[in-house]
């Protein structure tokens, strides 16, 4: 059971959830990696999204979102 964040309904005991992102942020992640050829370590930088919010929402919020996009 829990609360969905669209109706404000408490679920019944069984019904799935599905959470939705409603927010993100862009992030850096930098790993280091040793390379044995010239024996140093290689920084590798990536770029990618992190979530920083998501709800939880029932079947029957979902529609509603689904139908407000």
């Amino acid at each position: 059971m829990f609360r969905c964040a669209v109706t404000g309904k408490v679920t019944k005991p069984g019904e799935p959830l599905t959470r939705v992102v409603v927010e993100t942020r862009p992030q850096t992640y930098v790993n280091f990696k040793f390379n044995e050829e010239t024996l140093e370590t290689d920084k590798i930088v990536s770029s990618g999204e992190e979530i920083v919010r998501e709800i939880n929402v029932s079947p029957e919020g979902l529609a509603i979102l689904q139908k407000a996009i």
